[in-house]
């Protein structure tokens, strides 16, 4: 139980083991994450990690879905399940041998969300007036991802009306008239379709779809 307390002590404040001779680090490497010291790996796509231990001659770490990169860094490939062990064997330089082991929970990558002007609810309340210029934009509900999106196209919905194809992601001045003219109080306009790139590329990670956001006007 103490080696697991001192492991996960030692995950969440790297700059700890500078007072011990022992003991190891291991941290994400993606730009995409936000918490560095998270104890999470995302199914169906690369985790890149470095680990670090002082004062060691060697180690090797081993793991159902783990490889190594390059020195120091590896990337884990978790499958099924929801926790994944990864062992960290090291030899001290006074010759002593240590196991370490690092539990992380496993994740799926959920489905991103749609948001309008910031508003990250599914489904929002909003006045006409308020949809003048909004800005759609994707995001994931976990914290742990922050993947930057650039919304290309996206569609949108008025009850009765034939929908509206826009470049962009801004509701623009012609649409906004449409808007106007077309939903009364009570409508619920739908944004969906939304065709995204995100910012950074990367490789084994496909996105299939982005959930839509409905708008109720006030």
């Amino acid at each position: 139980m103490l080696r697991i307390l001192n492991s996960f002590f030692l995950f969440i404040s790297f700059f700890s083991f500078a007072q011990k001779d022992t003991l190891s680090v291991i941290k994400h490497t993606s730009e995409w994450i936000v918490n560095q010291d998270s104890r999470v790996v995302y199914r169906a796509m690369p985790n890149n990690f470095s680990i670090e231990i002082p004062n060691s001659l060697s180690f090797s770490v081993s793991g159902l879905g783990v490889k190594s990169t390059s020195k120091n860094t590896f990337e884990i490939n978790p499958g099924a399940g929801s926790e994944l062990n990864v062992s960290v064997q090291i030899v001290l330089k006074n010759k002593t041998k240590k196991v370490e082991v690092f539990i992380f929970k496993i994740k799926n990558i959920a489905v991103p969300l749609t948001s309008l002007n910031y508003n990250k609810d599914p489904i929002l309340r909003m006045s006409k007036n308020n949809l003048k210029d909004a800005v759609v934009r994707v995001f994931f509900e976990d914290k742990n991802l922050d993947f930057k999106f650039n919304v290309l196209e996206f569609t949108l919905r008025i009850p009765g009306q034939k929908a509206i194809v826009v470049q962009g992601n801004t509701i623009t001045k012609a649409v906004f008239e449409q808007i106007n003219r077309y939903a009364g109080k009570g409508d619920q306009l739908t944004i969906f379709d939304v065709k995204s790139r995100v910012g950074i590329q990367i490789k084994g990670l496909l996105i299939c779809k982005i959930a839509p956001v409905l708008i109720t006007i006030l």
